[in-house]
C-alpha cells in the first residue's frame, strides 16, 4: 500500500503544508475583493480574478484537508472499535 510505503506522518505533514498555503492564498485574495460594510459588492465592482482565486483555493484547501483527515484515520492500525472490544474480552 502506498500509505505504508511513504508513511502516514510524511503524508500528513506534506498535505498540511498545502492546506496552510491554500488558506493563506484565499485570505490574501479576499483582501482584494471590493465589498461594502454590509457585505455586498461595491458599486460598479465586478466579480473577477480575486473571486476566482478564492474559489479555486478553497476547493484545493478542502481537497488537501480531505486527503489527510478523511483517508489516514481509516487506515490507522487498531482504530476499529470492534478490535478494541475484542481485546477487552
Amino acid at each position: 500500500m502506498l500509505v505504508d510505503r511513504i508513511g502516514r506522518r510524511r503524508i500528513l505533514l506534506y498535505a498540511m503544508r498545502f492546506t496552510g498555503l491554500f488558506f493563506i492564498v484565499a485570505a490574501v485574495a479576499f483582501h482584494w475583493i471590493l465589498i461594502n460594510h454590509v457585505l455586498s459588492l461595491a458599486q460598479g465592482a465586478k466579480v473577477g480574478g480575486p473571486a476566482i482565486v478564492v474559489l479555486v483555493s478553497m476547493v484545493c484547501y478542502v481537497a488537501s484537508t480531505h486527503q489527510v483527515w478523511a483517508t489516514l484515520p481509516g487506515l490507522a492500525p487498531n482504530s476499529s472499535p470492534r478490535k478494541s472490544a475484542q481485546r477487552e474480552l
